[in-house]
């Protein structure tokens, strides 16, 4: 009986455990902010992150594609103001040869460059209202006057290359129809214009002279 009573005392001096709080599920610990508050703010932070970078890589990206695009503009007009330089020099040149390789680089130009056509058809225009030379008389014999017959020839490939971009069969992209047309006091010795057909633009004729060949102009509009 006395060790029962000795235990007894023994156990009442043990001091009591404190009790532990275990915080709940929906609380992050150390204060009372429900963790699903926590989460939701870390993923607008960074969703918020996220679309600021990839907003300021497609600004970055738009920067360079307009970069880009406007250098190969400017290496595209660089390009084609030297073949008109090429093209006008060929045209003024002594040898007809060169002339009529002029005539075909200023048509090809004018196809290829829909900005600048006009330019490219006014220089064609005033070759043919250049002075008219001499012994281009269409019937000069060639071995009379080989270098009229020459300068001759030019002349008629530029009135051959004109009539060709007014067919009606000429693809839009490429037709010179609806642009303007000046001959005036051109002379016309020879050539056709058959079935050409002027519309749209401004088709001058005053002054000119026919002297030979086709030269239907009926479908002027």
């Amino acid at each position: 009986m006395t060790m029962l009573i000795g235990f007894l005392d023994h156990l009442s001096a043990v001091p009591a455990p404190t009790s532990s709080v275990i915080p709940a599920s929906d609380q992050s610990p150390g204060s009372g902010t429900p963790v699903w508050v926590t989460l939701l703010v870390g993923l607008a932070g960074a969703l918020l992150a996220s679309a600021g970078a990839f907003a300021g890589a497609w600004r970055s990206s738009r920067a360079l594609r307009q970069n880009t695009e406007r250098t190969l503009e400017h290496e595209r007009t660089r390009l084609l103001n030297e073949r008109f330089g090429t093209a006008a020099a060929l045209l003024g040149h002594n040898e007809a040869a060169c002339r009529l390789a002029g005539v075909h680089a200023m048509a090809g130009l004018a196809d290829d460059w829909a900005e600048r056509r006009q330019t490219c058809i006014d220089v064609l225009c005033a070759y043919l209202r250049m002075p008219y030379p001499r012994g281009l008389a269409e019937d000069t014999p060639a071995d009379e006057d080989s270098t009229g017959q020459a300068n001759r020839e030019v002349r008629l490939t530029v009135i051959r290359t004109i009539r060709d971009h007014l067919l009606p069969a000429t693809p839009p992209e490429t037709s010179w129809s609806g642009y303007d047309l000046d001959f005036t006091g051109a002379v016309f010795d020879g050539g056709d214009f058959s079935n050409a057909r002027f519309s749209g633009g401004k088709v001058r004729f005053t002054g000119a002279t026919f002297s030979g060949g086709l030269g239907d102009v009926s479908r002027i509009s």
